[in-house]
């Protein structure tokens, strides 16, 4: 039981680091934390300005503004400075807030990355049973 319990530790909190350049072409890095799971469904829900999208195709910049809506800029906004929040407790809002509007596109691929569940590499769901057993193509 307890091997499960730390298993599951290893694989949550796991944070990405989003490089924002510097006037002298230095970098500093800051750290985003993903969502707790009480955020998700705000955050499914952005995905309902992105559904006329081509996902096999690189989306276009006007792909991009086409889908950002006013409530989708509002609920993304809101959860990035709620991940931030999380991940320095200690700032404050009006700096997270500007800190967003200042730096919106350098941190929305990273929001995403951090907060998307990942797919294995075969892209099928894979159960493990109480054995240790893997059963590959589960539904």
């Amino acid at each position: 039981m307890a091997r499960g319990i730390d298993a599951m530790r290893r694989h949550i909190g796991k944070s990405v680091v989003v490089k924002i350049k510097n006037e002298d072409g230095t970098y500093d890095e800051i750290e985003l934390k993903p969502l707790k799971m009480r955020y998700f469904p705000e955050f499914w829900s952005l995905f309902e300005s992105f559904v006329d999208i081509d996902m096999q195709k690189e989306p276009t910049a006007q792909d991009m503004v086409k889908a950002m809506n006013k409530k989708t800029i509002e609920t993304l906004c809101n959860l990035m400075k709620t991940s931030l929040q999380e991940t320095y407790p200690d700032a404050e809002e009006a700096m997270i807030e500007q800190f967003i509007s200042e730096n919106f596109f350098e941190l929305i691929d990273k929001f995403f990355e951090v907060n998307l569940p990942s797919i294995p590499e075969s892209g099928r769901i894979v159960k493990v049973n109480s054995k240790g057993n893997r059963k590959d193509n589960v539904r």
